[in-house]
């Protein structure tokens, strides 16, 4: 189980409890504008929750997705997530989301950092990636917040909310990390 605290945050596992919730910033329509995903129904939300809490303790696992608690409130305010996408490389997509009420206050990049940190040190990647769409700018602002250096641009491989777009990508390797 992964529990990561900051000054502010509890990252921790998401518990089958949290749909309401995660459901809450998923149809933000602030936020779902961004998402390549969000859950169509509060049913859909509760059966994504299901499968995510089920696959947590797996020995090999591939999403160490975790839901983000603003302490002073004990409220889940968002996620943030490591994905595996390589393993002999080392290598995992970084994803996150946060309740539109709750941006601009440094929260996600404060949740950023400390999954960073966990993946590097503990889960030993050599290489963290995350992409978003080019006009979301506080997501850019967010990675490059975080240290993570823009790689380049793909044109029209994902689909958001019906549409294709772009993608930006940023990184940062363990070897960059370690010299933040």
């Amino acid at each position: 189980m992964v529990l990561l605290t900051t000054e502010r945050l509890k990252l921790r596992e998401f518990e089958l409890t949290d749909w309401q919730d995660v459901y809450a910033y998923e149809a933000d329509p602030e936020v779902k504008k961004w998402l390549a995903y969000s859950a169509s129904s509060p049913g859909e939300c509760q059966s994504n929750l299901d499968f995510l809490v089920e696959h947590q303790h797996e020995q090999n696992r591939l999403i160490f997705q975790l839901a983000i608690v603003l302490e002073s409130e004990q409220r889940l305010i968002g996620t943030c997530s490591l994905q595996i996408t390589n393993r002999a490389v080392g290598e995992a997509e970084l994803g996150y989301a946060l309740h539109s009420a709750y941006w601009g206050r440094g929260y996600m990049s404060e949740a950023v950092l400390a999954l960073l940190d966990y993946g590097f040190k503990t889960l030993k990647f050599r290489r963290i990636f995350g992409a978003c769409v080019p006009d979301n700018l506080s997501s850019i602002g967010v990675m490059q917040k975080v240290g993570m250096q823009k790689e380049g641009w793909l044109r029209e491989n994902r689909i958001i909310q019906g549409r294709l777009s772009d993608s930006l990508i940023f990184s940062i390797l363990a070897r960059e990390w370690q010299a933040i």
